[in-house]
C-alpha cells in the first residue's frame, strides 16, 4: 500500500531515460529526475503512475493484480483528497492491456479532460481523480526490453579494440584522392551502396526498410545477433526498433550502456572486445550464459543528428569482428542513415500536407503555419484551458429564409460567411463551426495568447461594421439587410477532438460555451455583449480604451445564478494600442 502524502515507504527500480541509470528510491520521488544527469526517471519493468495533489507527489509501479485508488486504508494507492470516495477507482489490467474504472464515485473521474465509467489505458493519458492528477505510462525501461537488455553503468574502455569517426557526406571528389588506398575504399563504399539500393530499393515502409538493412548486415557480417535502435527525436533516448536472430541463438542481446554512449555521443563506430572476461560484466549472468565474445555498435548518423545505432554481436570466439568489418558496417549505417532520414522527411511532409488540408478551413494561414511548424497534435485526448468564446447569429434569419429561394439563400449566406470568417482569421481566431445561420469561433486555442480575450472583443466589433458593409453590397444582388447580435464568454473549457471514427471535429466543450451561447441569444441586433470574466481579461489589455454599458444583473436558462453583462460601446482604433 502506499499511502499519498503520508510516510510509508516506496521502493521502486528506476532507470533514468537519458544516461540510464539505476536507482532503487527507498521513499516516494517527488523530483522524478535523474540524480546524475537530471534525466527523467522511469519505472524499470511494467506500467507505472506518476501522482500529484493535496497531499504531495510520488511514483508508483502498478501491480500485475492492479491498483485500488482511493481513501480508504485499504486500497492500493491511498489518496488523502476530501475530494476523493473512499473506494475511487480501478486500474486493472486484461492481457497485455491496462484499463481504468470509476468505482462509482460521488466526484466521478476524469480521463484526459472528459469524465469515464471505464477507459482503456495509454501511455501519458492524464487521469483526474478529486484534485488530485495522475499520469499513467504504459511501460517503463524495462531490461529485455524488445528482446534488448541494456547494461548500465559500464565503463567502455577496457574492453574497446577500435573506434572509427563516422560522419555523413558523399565521396571524395578526384582531385582529393591522393592514393590508391583511398581509391580501394571509395570503390568499397560505392560497392556497399549499389548492394544496399539492391536490399533497400525506394522502400518508404520504416519497418520493411530496417528488416532490409538487418537482412544485408546479415549477410555480409558474420552476427548472431542484431539490433537497431532508434530516437523518435533528437535528445530522445534509445528504443528498440527491430532485432534480428541467426537460427539458434538465444533471443537476447545485450548492450552495454557505455559502448551506446560513446556510439552517439561520439558519433564513433565501436568494436568490441571479449565480454565474458570483462570484469565489468562478472554480475552479469546472462552475459556470461550467452557467451558474447565480440560486437560492433555503429551510430545512424544524419545530416543533423544521430538517428539511432545498429548493433550487431556473435559468439564466435573473440576477433570475429574485425576493424574492417566495423568500417563495413560503417558504410551501411551511413547508408541506411540517410535513407532512413529521407523516408522520415517523407513522413513528416505528408503529415504536415494532411494537417494543413484539414485545418486550413478552421485556422487563418498564420496560425496553421504555426501550429504545423510546433508540431500540435490536435487529435492528442482532451485538456483544458482558458479561451474566449464568439457566437455570432442573424437577427430574425427564419422570417428573412422565407422570401428567397434556397439557391439565393445559400448564395447569400456563403457570401456572408465569407465575410464573418475573414475577420475570425484576421484577429488569429479559431473557426469552431457554423450552425444553421450562426458561427462560433475560439480563441485561447490551438496557440494560446494572453491578449485572446481582447481579439475576441475586436473581431466581434469588426463583425458588427462588416455586416453593413455586406448589406451595402448585397442590396444589387436583391438581398434582404442581416442584422447580427454577438455574445463573448470567457473561462476554463474542455478543448479536444471529438466525433465518430469517419468524422472528428476539434472543438470547446463546456460551461463556457454555453453561457457564450446564451449571451448571444440576448443580444440585440447590432450589439456586442459579453461577461465579467470576458470584461475583466479584456480591460487587462484595452484598459481604459474599453468602454461598456453595465446590464442589469439577469437570469439565464439553465443556470442558478444571474449573469452580469456588458454592452461593449467603443474599442481603441487599430494601431492606437
Amino acid at each position: 500500500m502506499v499511502v499519498f502524502g503520508n510516510e510509508e515507504s516506496l521502493i521502486m527500480p528506476l532507470s533514468c531515460l537519458t544516461c540510464r541509470n539505476v536507482l532503487d528510491l527507498d521513499g516516494p520521488s517527488v523530483g522524478g529526475t535523474c540524480p546524475r544527469c537530471g534525466g527523467p526517471l522511469v519505472g524499470q519493468g511494467g506500467a507505472w503512475i506518476d501522482f500529484e495533489g493535496p497531499a504531495g507527489s510520488g511514483l508508483l509501479l502498478l501491480p500485475e493484480e492492479g491498483l485500488s485508488i482511493g481513501r480508504r486504508e485499504d486500497n492500493g494507492l491511498v489518496l488523502n483528497d476530501r475530494e476523493v470516495s473512499k473506494l475511487h477507482a480501478l486500474i486493472h489490467r486484461e492481457g497485455s492491456d491496462w484499463y481504468f474504472r470509476d468505482a462509482c464515485s460521488a466526484n466521478g473521474s476524469f480521463v484526459n479532460g472528459q469524465r469515464v465509467a471505464e477507459h482503456g489505458l495509454r501511455d501519458g493519458d492524464e487521469l483526474t481523480l478529486g484534485k488530485t492528477r495522475l499520469v499513467f505510462h504504459g511501460a517503463g525501461v524495462p531490461h529485455g526490453l524488445g528482446g534488448v537488455t541494456i547494461a548500465p553503468q559500464l565503463d567502455s574502455k577496457g574492453s574497446v579494440q577500435a573506434c572509427l569517426k563516422v560522419e555523413p557526406g558523399g565521396f571524395k571528389h578526384q582531385s582529393e584522392i591522393r592514393s590508391e588506398q583511398e581509391l580501394r575504399e571509395d570503390y568499397e563504399r560505392l560497392r556497399l551502396a549499389y548492394l544496399f539500393n539492391r536490399y533497400v530499393g525506394h522502400e518508404r515502409d520504416p519497418a520493411a526498410l530496417l528488416e532490409n538493412i538487418l537482412d544485408l548486415a546479415f549477410d555480409m557480417l558474420p552476427a548472431d545477433r542484431g539490433a537497431i535502435l532508434l530516437r523518435e527525436e533528437e535528445g530522445a533516448p534509445l528504443t528498440p526498433a527491430l532485432t534480428r536472430l541467426r537460427e539458434g541463438s538465444a533471443d537476447e542481446i545485450i548492450i552495454p550502456d557505455s559502448i551506446l554512449r560513446r556510439a552517439v555521443e561520439e558519433r564513433s563506430a565501436v568494436l568490441s572486445a571479449d565480454a565474458t572476461v570483462d570484469l565489468r560484466f562478472s554480475n552479469s549472468n546472462s552475459v556470461m550464459r550467452e557467451s558474447v565474445r565480440s560486437a560492433m555498435c555503429v551510430p545512424l548518423v544524419g545530416e543533423g543528428e544521430v538517428l539511432g545505432v545498429i548493433h550487431l554481436d556473435t559468439r564466435e570466439e573473440t576477433g570475429a569482428f574485425a576493424v574492417k568489418d566495423l568500417r563495413l558496417l560503417s558504410v551501411l549505417a551511413s547508408q541506411a542513415a540517410a535513407v532512413l532520414e529521407r523516408v522520415r522527411l517523407h513522413q513528416r511532409l505528408e503529415r504536415e500536407s494532411q494537417t494543413r488540408e484539414r485545418l486550413a478551413r478552421f485556422l487563418s494561414p498564420q496560425v496553421l503555419t504555426q501550429v504545423v511548424e510546433q508540431g500540435l497534435d490536435l487529435h492528442a485526448g482532451g485538456r483544458t484551458g482558458l479561451v474566449s468564446v464568439m457566437f455570432c447569429d442573424i437577427r430574425g434569419f427564419t422570417s428573412l429564409s422565407e422570401h428567397l429561394e434556397p439557391t439565393q439563400l445559400v448564395r447569400m449566406l456563403n457570401a456572408y460567411f465569407e465575410r464573418m470568417v475573414d475577420v475570425v482569421f484576421a484577429h488569429g481566431g479559431l473557426l469552431d463551426k457554423f450552425i444553421g445561420d450562426a458561427l462560433m469561433a475560439v480563441w485561447g486555442t490551438p496557440i494560446p495568447r494572453g491578449d485572446d480575450a481582447a481579439r475576441a472583443l475586436a473581431a466581434g466589433h469588426e463583425m458588427l461594421e462588416a455586416v453593413k458593409l455586406f448589406n451595402a453590397s448585397g442590396q444589387g444582388q436583391g438581398w434582404p439587410v442581416l442584422e447580427i447580435g454577438v455574445g463573448i464568454n470567457s473561462g476554463e473549457a474542455v478543448i479536444g477532438t471529438v466525433g465518430s471514427s469517419l468524422r472528428m471535429e476539434y472543438t470547446v466543450m463546456g460551461d463556457t460555451v454555453n453561457l457564450a451561447s446564451r449571451i448571444c441569444d440576448m443580444a440585440r441586433p447590432g450589439q456586442l455583449l459579453i461577461t465579467e470574466a470576458t470584461r475583466r481579461l479584456a480591460e487587462d489589455v484595452l484598459g481604459a480604451d474599453l468602454r461598456v454599458n453595465t446590464l442589469d444583473a439577469c437570469g439565464i436558462r439553465g443556470r442558478r445564478q444571474q449573469v452580469v453583462t456588458h454592452e461593449v460601446v467603443a474599442l481603441p482604433r487599430p494601431g492606437s494600442r
